[in-house]
């Protein structure tokens, strides 16, 4: 069974967007390299974003690795649809947890160097809370069980993924 490696992002009120650190290096197989000294890590900020399919990086990393586009896609987003380069990179999260040969676009992201997509956080179970005002967030790899489905009471429709049940307090 594969080790399970979490980490939890707490708030001491609701977060509105999720940051952590992530670490990117280069494209390459764990399988068939050994990391070491000489492996040239950094770590950078990044936001954690379920509306995106995929991830995306800044100029500033294609610079600092000197990155070389292995084709080119088209992206679409709140600014409507452009063709960016496409890179790969290792990500490694702040659970030790490592991603290798990631297809990451280019963008621009503000504060942040480092867009995570679904492409990554599918390869896990996020679960996102806001009780008593607090937001919390778990993130653990590999992913752990199916979760169950919540029952609101006197609710109508509680999406479930593909399916939609109609639930009652009985």
């Amino acid at each position: 069974m594969p080790i399970s490696r979490s980490f939890t992002v707490s708030a001491s009120g609701i977060l509105r967007v999720l940051t952590t650190r992530a670490r990117i290096c280069e494209a390459f197989d764990p399988n068939n390299a050994t990391l070491n000294a000489t492996t040239v890590r950094r770590e950078y900020n990044a936001i954690w974003d379920t509306g995106a399919t995929g991830s995306v990086i800044t100029q500033k990393v294609v610079d600092e690795f000197g990155l070389k586009p292995i084709g080119m896609v088209k992206v679409s987003g709140v600014h409507g649809d452009q063709l960016s380069p496409v890179f790969l990179v290792n990500v490694e999260l702040p659970n030790d947890t490592g991603f290798v040969n990631i297809r990451v676009t280019l963008g621009v992201l503000g504060d942040v160097e480092m867009l995570i997509g679904m492409d990554i956080f599918s390869g896990g179970d996020l679960a996102i809370t806001s009780k008593d005002g607090k937001t919390k967030c778990n993130f653990t790899v590999p992913p752990r069980a199916e979760m169950g489905v919540c029952t609101i009471a006197n609710a109508g429709t509680v999406r479930t993924g593909r399916k939609e049940q109609m639930s009652e307090e009985r």
